[in-house]
């Protein structure tokens, strides 16, 4: 199926075909004003969350933040990362090499034994079906399996593990339809290559040379993990930007549990707790982060299509004191502007994902948004 994405080739329009997919650039349309987010760095010219894709990113003048994803490595005793022993990455999913263990493979996973043979690169058989590779749920009740789930592993054993470069999607058959691997060399966006994850420090130093914003995605499924791993993980992302200097250029974003629960304070969710308790902590240079991280952390909204209550889990964040991070389907729904009335009247910040679509992009932006996610460049 092809999209609509937006992509700069220098101060000219340039309108072509990469990959089957529309090539607009949109340098001219305006809208300086926005802050732009470039989500997994510059991912539809470079592979995501990548140095490649981060420095891309950094050399747009457009560019206000980099957006990525981590996870926390289990401790080294001989640290590759001279900032620490229990190094934080960044990847987009917990197993980005979608690949489990021959043994793991052949032994099968017992509670769902219809789902015991799977190899790199292979997706779901259904939108219903279970698939351990990717599931958090199930790696939260049964650490260990899952093949090479970077939490369950040290960094120095991943570090030259090569990315799935694949990807999936959804055909319709006959009513019902089924996600299938459209590619295991490339990308949506036609990228291919070796790429490797990186270090969180060295995605925080990409962001001080060029000077941009990190926008850093705590992923929902760290969340199932406890608070001690939360502690431990916020620790060390403060920790990397002390050491790094860019303390001060820092904005967490997380869904921080999945289950909306009105009854619930957001200072009792895993991530924002763990930074509210160091905060809190006697002075020192990592309690003075955490403040200052405290003031910009946003609460991630999922869809329309993924959540029963997107609208109200908005106005419970901007409630409770959150600036929030809201997807663009519920924005663009009716009532979304509400929302960010409502968020300005409490002096918090509205930013929207993932807007490849100029048409979009033009909407929310009349509709008050400050901050736009985007995998292209405007």
């Amino acid at each position: 199926m092809k999209k609509k994405i937006i992509l700069s080739v220098g101060s000219l329009l340039a309108i072509g075909v990469v990959a089957g997919v529309s090539v607009i650039n949109l340098t001219s349309c305006g809208f300086s004003n926005i802050k732009y987010v470039m989500h997994r760095g510059l991912s539809s010219r470079h592979f995501e969350n990548t140095k490649e894709s981060f420095e891309a990113a950094g050399k747009l003048n457009s560019t206000w933040g980099i957006e990525t994803d981590i996870y926390l490595t289990k401790t080294d005793a001989s640290p590759i990362s001279p900032l620490s022993s229990h190094p934080l990455v960044c990847a987009h999913g917990v197993n980005p090499f979608r690949q489990v263990d021959k043994t793991e493979r052949d032994a099968g996973w017992t509670n769902r034994p219809e789902q015991n043979a799977y190899h790199a690169g292979e997706c779901n058989p259904s939108p219903s079906a279970y698939d351990p590779l990717w599931d958090p749920y199930y790696f939260a009740t049964a650490p260990g399996s899952g093949g090479y789930r970077i939490t369950d592993n040290t960094y120095a054993a991943i570090k030259d593990k090569k990315l799935w470069t694949g990807y999936c999607g959804y055909s319709p058959i006959d009513g019902g339809g089924q996600y299938e691997v459209m590619s295991n060399d490339h990308n949506a966006y036609g990228i291919k290559g070796n790429y490797t994850v990186p270090l969180f420090s060295d995605y925080l130093k990409i962001c001080k040379e060029y000077n941009k914003e990190a926008v850093i995605e705590i992923k929902d499924e760290n969340a199932f993990w406890g608070s001690d791993y939360a502690s431990t993980l916020m620790n060390e992302l403060l920790a990397d930007a002390i050491a790094v200097g860019w303390v001060d250029h820092c904005t967490i974003i997380t869904f921080d549990g999945a289950i909306f629960d009105p009854t619930k304070d957001p200072l009792a969710l895993p991530f924002y707790s763990a930074l509210r308790t160091i905060s809190e902590g006697s002075p020192n240079q990592t309690q003075s982060a955490a403040k200052k991280m405290l003031t910009k952390f946003q609460k991630l909204i999922w869809s329309d299509y993924d959540h029963d209550v997107p609208s109200a889990e908005a106005y419970w964040a901007i409630g409770k004191g959150l600036n929030v991070d809201v997807d663009k389907s519920v924005l663009l729904a009716p009532g979304g502007k509400d929302i960010i009335k409502f968020a300005h009247e409490n002096d918090l910040i509205v930013n929207t994902w993932t807007v490849n679509d100029e048409t979009e992009r033009d909407q929310l932006i009349k509709l008050g948004v400050d901050q736009v996610s985007t995998n292209c460049t405007f």
